[in-house]
């Protein structure tokens, strides 16, 4: 009975889509014809008739253009839209060993499972147990008894072309929701198939339950740019720090090996896993929560920096150093260097190649904002030279995503190799130099000092950290006095310089007993040996 009430609902689904394509706007209409056509795949074609270039990760992108046009859809498509998006009925459910996921399963027609139930239940868990308990995300919230019970729903169906998604209903608070996942029944064809397909989806879904369920649901922004590319970076990495040995994320890094002069935030996120695996690397695996944290109140690509800030570097430091291990892949691959799996990787694609006759070349470049260039200089006729160029431009990357910083770079020769940059906006700028295999010169590592504290005003429930501006970057560490406006000292401490893109030093906004301040006005000055700076910040405990 369940299944013949399902073909009518997809009869139906049909003809409306169907109707559809001749009473609304080709833009919208493509995006319903997606969602529509995905559960009409469901009864009519299996995943093993689409090709490894149809097969779709994760459908929580649609989602978000769905659910942020919903204005622009006609009644018939809003209600066929929320047939689909509502939780599917089926006739069996297990519950996890942890008791913490209720998976609902079906065991015959279309939505047969077919991989080890219990081996997905355990799959589940140790997502669970990677990303909440070993990295320290909060779990998504209950969803009331919605699927029966307080237990986290998980759905198996046949989703086609899709591996899984994550669907959110009633806010629980501020931009955060509860959820459901829905994952495929079988993988068949799927560029990982069967239960390693089912382990790798269960860890990609769950980190999307945790980001719009404890985070932030942050879906459409100014311009054309949106923070949904990390929000797909960090699923996909999910994959490879809890599944380390099934590897279904490397398919999809082609596409930015292929293309990589194009922004961080352009691509789906698939394809950029591997920036989350650099950071992990780079600074442990502790960074990637630290920039979930500060996503709450910034941009991705502000809480990138500020995370990796923090570490003493820089986004512009970072991003260019990143362009130099994306070189040293596949044939190029180090042992014990750069990416542990760089041999599985892609050789990166050159943005330009250009004969090199010593002593000097210039080439002109139109560089997107958090990008890097390759450009490859061909010395005679056998050496090379591969300019990796980073443009770390954080705020056309946000307010303007899709403009261009055009400058020249020439490359000398004079008994050693260098490069001189010519534009508007050097600083932005960044070389890291590789010549025949071998790293030439890495980026300059050149602070500014910042004259001024942020964020301002700083809000406990808001912010974690207060950065003040240090004076020079002579010394490692500046004794920190802030002061109330009676002049009043409440707190004094020697912190370290933070050799980032700011010369900074982080402070809490807590007295020296971690106590929150009150509301109100203070001053601080921030001394090393040589120098001071002194200002004013305004702090709100609501």
């Amino acid at each position: 009975m369940f299944r013949d009430r399902y073909k009518k609902i997809i009869k139906i689904l049909l003809f409306v889509f169907l109707l559809s394509q001749q009473i609304f706007s080709q833009n919208v209409d493509s995006l319903f014809n997606l969602l529509v056509t995905l559960r009409v795949e469901d009864n009519n074609i299996q995943s093993n008739q689409f090709t490894q270039d149809e097969i779709i990760k994760c459908g929580f992108p649609l989602i978000c253009s769905i659910k942020n046009n919903y204005d622009k859809f006609n009644q018939l498509q809003v209600n066929i839209i929320e047939t689909i998006l509502s939780r599917p009925s089926m006739p069996y459910s297990i519950v996890s060993p942890s008791g913490f996921f209720r998976i609902h399963y079906d065991t015959v027609g279309v939505n047969k499972v077919m991989y080890n139930l219990n081996d997905f239940a355990k799959a589940l868990d140790s997502a669970y147990n990677f990303e909440v308990n070993i990295l320290g995300f909060d779990p998504p919230p209950s969803d009331n008894g919605k699927g029966g019970d307080n237990k986290y729903d998980v759905y198996i169906s046949n989703l086609g072309r899709y591996y899984g998604w994550t669907v959110w209903e009633d806010a629980v608070g501020e931009n955060i929701y509860m959820t459901y996942i829905e994952v495929d029944n079988d993988f068949t064809g799927f560029n990982t198939e069967g239960i390693n397909a089912a382990r790798v989806t269960a860890a990609h879904e769950f980190h999307h339950a945790i980001q719009i369920g404890s985070y932030i649901l942050r879906e459409e922004l100014d311009g054309d740019i949106t923070d949904l590319f990390y929000y797909e970076i960090t699923s996909t990495s999910m994959e490879e720090f809890v599944y380390p040995d099934v590897n279904d994320y490397i398919h999809y890094v082609k596409d930015y090996f292929n293309y990589p002069n194009k922004s961080l935030y352009s691509y789906s996120g698939y394809e950029l896993s591997i920036f989350n695996i650099f950071l992990k690397e780079r600074f442990g695996i502790g960074i990637i929560r630290e920039i979930w944290e500060l996503i709450k109140n910034y941009r991705a690509i502000e809480a990138i920096a500020l995370a990796i800030s923090a570490r003493g570097s820089s986004l512009r430091y970072e991003l260019n150093l990143f362009g130099g291990w994306v070189y040293f892949t596949n044939t190029r691959a180090q042992a014990g260097k750069y990416f542990y799996e760089a041999k599985d990787y892609p050789l990166v694609t050159p943005t330009t190649t250009i004969d090199y006759l010593p002593p000097q070349k210039t080439v002109n470049i139109s560089s997107q904002p958090i990008s890097n260039n390759f450009i490859l200089f061909r010395i005679g006729t056998s050496d090379t030279l591969m300019a990796v160029l980073a443009n770390s431009d954080i705020q056309n990357g946000i307010r303007h995503p899709n403009s261009r910083l055009s400058f020249d770079y020439s490359l000398h020769y004079d008994s050693y190799y260098y490069g001189i940059f010519s534009s508007t906006n050097n600083y932005v700028l960044s070389e890291l130099k590789i010549f025949n295999d071998e790293i030439l010169s890495y980026p300059a590592y050149d602070s500014k000092v910042v004259d001024y504290a942020f964020p301002q005003p700083f809000i406990y429930e808001k912010n974690s950290f207060l950065f003040l501006p240090a004076p020079d970057n002579l010394s490692n560490f500046a004794d920190v006095n802030v002061y109330d406006i009676g002049m009043n000292l409440i707190y004094s401490s020697e912190l370290p310089i933070i050799q980032g893109e700011k010369l900074t030093v982080q402070w809490n906004g807590k007295d020296e007993q971690g106590n929150k301040l009150s509301s109100g006005i203070y001053i601080y000055i921030v001394k090393t040996k040589e120098n001071q700076t002194k200002g004013k910040i305004v702090i709100f405990n609501e």
